[in-house]
């Protein structure tokens, strides 16, 4: 069976951190203020505001034969999750204050990058719940669906 592998643009952190890698690079360079911003300093917060961007740019959702992995930009922050470990598949709509990012909710996780859309887990041995926000719920839970086993 065909790995199912989709990646979610989060167009929120380019349109926040852009403007500030200009305006810091502008404030280095032309020395503004009082107290201009010296080199190191510079470099720090590039480090910093790349960092951010690079770690936040999008999230990839993966689903093999075994596993679910979801992991944020550049793949350094990922949850993985056993396919064995699944007892339902559900698509639901998150409340707008659960926002976006990776974020502690009722009875467990969510990991979104943008909108309301999510498929939530629940577990064969745990309470806890995880959701994967995601732009297409119905092609998510198809895939994780065709791959669990089903219980005798």
């Amino acid at each position: 069976m065909k790995t199912y592998s989709k990646f979610q643009f989060g167009w929120l952190l380019p349109v926040i951190f852009i403007p500030f890698l200009v305006f810091s690079y502008l404030a280095y360079r032309y020395q503004w203020g009082n107290n201009p911003m010296n080199l190191w300093s510079y470099i720090v917060l590039q480090i910093i505001l790349v960092g951010c961007v690079l770690l936040f740019l999008g999230m990839r959702v993966t689903v093999d034969e075994t596993k679910i992995k979801v992991s944020f930009g550049i793949g350094l922050i990922s949850k993985t999750v056993k396919l064995a470990e699944i007892k339902s598949v559900e698509i639901v709509r998150n409340p707008w204050y659960f926002g976006w990012g990776i974020k502690i909710i009722p009875n467990g996780m969510l990991y979104n990058i943008s909108g309301r859309d999510a498929v939530e887990l629940k577990f064969k041995n745990s309470k806890k719940i995880f959701r994967i926000g995601t732009a297409n719920p119905h092609d998510l839970k198809n895939a994780i669906e065709t791959r669990l086993i089903p219980e005798k």
